[in-house]
């Protein structure tokens, strides 16, 4: 235990087959930034194939384990491990040709550790998507929930000439799981629910989805005449709305924030108000969020939301830095660092020397650490947008 008590950070299991019949089994220290970390950690790994499972030690020295020619190869074995994987493509295949025999824990795995591995520059954002659509048929919200991440933060990276490509990958990995839930039903599961809500809002809002954005808007419609609406549609529905919304449907949903009967009503309609597609839309939230209406237990959340958003993240950031003193006076202590969370997706050249620049003349004393970790994110995120976007805009040629 001593090599994970007295050392920072976690491995990065590396997995590759040359021959396809000989797994070999390394480590090395995680991280975005950097490979040439030496530090090692007793890593306790089960790895599992279709005919037998395996208990290895990994240390300092790679590990090789003979594995069958075909079928799918897991290296940790029920994603109990606290450790990443990073998989050679033709495992990574293997796998992928065979996930209904991966748990939903070892699926989660399996996309969030590559997204990782797309945030450090060891895989590519089109490796990244084939993965995606090879899982389309997923079930399970929280493995959407990180396939749907991904997605956001490709988008990201999305050059504006490959926009209308990129929605209609999402709308194709998004539809048939949609399609197949159907409907909302009496007593149905409440993931389900949860997950129905995710892929309307994905495919409104990435996918730019003509007759979901006019699903979304009907569902509003309705349920402002006083109709009773799905809460997981309404709510997703509300953001698409807003997503697509001009400055009539923002002061619309102010009002509705205002006339709210419920508090989770009322924070429905606050927190879509960050989610417009127009810049001055954005910055007039985040102007609203500073007033007397919103909470100030609230406030700093929206203005996380509306820093976020790449259609006015920057111009949030202004209103945030010229505000400063004030903010710190009104808002929790506790909430200050959780608001400028979104400064780690403001990547341009100069919010990479002015951001820093700030916190190094206003610090946040009471979370030093977690902005820190903020300001490295900032800096893998810029990063990997670059990658991506390179990636992506050459693959267009």
């Amino acid at each position: 235990m001593d090599s994970w008590i007295w050392q920072p950070g976690h491995p990065l299991v590396s997995a590759h087959s040359p021959d396809g019949r000989t797994l070999i089994v390394e480590q090395r220290r995680f991280s975005w930034t950097s490979d040439t970390d030496d530090t090692t950690y007793v890593v306790p790994v089960v790895v599992r194939t279709d005919t037998a499972s395996h208990r290895v030690l990994v240390e300092s020295e790679p590990v090789q384990i003979d594995i069958p020619a075909n079928g799918p190869v897991v290296v940790n074995d029920g994603g109990h491990g606290f450790f990443r994987v990073a998989y050679d493509a033709g495992l990574r295949e293997r796998i992928t040709n065979n996930l209904d025999m991966l748990g939903v824990l070892e699926r989660y795995h399996l996309v969030d550790d590559m997204w990782n591995e797309v945030l450090a520059g060891r895989a590519t954002a089109t490796d990244m998507l084939t993965l995606v659509e090879a899982m389309a048929t997923e079930t399970s919200l929280a493995v959407w929930q990180a396939m749907t991440n991904t997605l956001r933060g490709i988008a990201r990276a999305v050059p504006a000439d490959r926009a209308e490509w990129y929605a209609q990958r999402c709308i194709a990995i998004c539809t048939p799981a949609l399609e197949r839930l159907g409907e909302p039903t009496d007593g149905e599961d409440e993931l389900d629910a949860s997950l129905r809500g995710l892929l309307v809002r994905t495919l409104g809002t990435l996918g730019n989805d003509v007759s979901t954005v006019e699903r979304c808007r009907s569902i509003v419609a309705a349920a402002r005449a006083g109709s009773v609406v799905d809460a997981e549609l309404m709510a997703a529905a509300t953001v698409v709305v807003a997503h697509h919304g001009d400055a009539a449907e923002h002061a619309a949903l102010i009002t509705a924030f205002g006339a709210a009967d419920t508090p989770q009503e009322q924070l429905r309609n606050l927190y879509a108000l960050a989610e417009f597609d127009t810049p001055e839309l954005v910055e007039a939230t985040a102007r609203f969020a500073l007033t007397s209406h919103v909470r100030t237990q609230n406030a700093p959340f929206v203005l996380r939301a509306c820093m976020a958003n790449p259609a006015g993240g920057r111009r949030v950031w202004d209103i945030i830095a010229s505000a400063w003193d004030d903010i710190n006076e009104r808002f929790p202590t506790n909430t200050i660092v959780r608001m400028v969370d979104s400064v780690k997706w403001l990547v341009d050249d100069d919010d990479l020397v002015h951001v820093p620049a700030f916190f190094d003349a206003h610090p946040i004393s009471q979370a030093a650490l977690t902005l820190r970790q903020i300001l490295e994110r900032q800096q893998v995120n810029a990063a990997m947008i670059g990658r991506v976007r390179a990636e992506l805009a050459h693959d267009g040629e």
